[in-house]
């Protein structure tokens, strides 16, 4: 089964915060999330852990 993810830009304006915010999130362990480019830092954010990190439901 394949995950759905989104970018750091795209986490942060779902959850309405800054980039800063969901890297912290992401160093914290708070949200799930793979480094895809470790040479330039990017990750992809599992956005179904997100979603349920918020309390956004699928439906909503």
């Amino acid at each position: 089964m394949h995950k759905e993810t989104c970018s750091v830009g795209e986490a942060a304006t779902l959850a309405d915060v800054s980039e800063a915010t969901i890297r912290r999130w992401i160093q914290l362990r708070f949200v799930r999330a793979t480094r895809v480019a470790p040479e330039r830092g990017a990750w992809r954010v599992d956005k179904q852990d997100l979603m349920m990190r918020l309390g956004i439901t699928k439906g909503a």
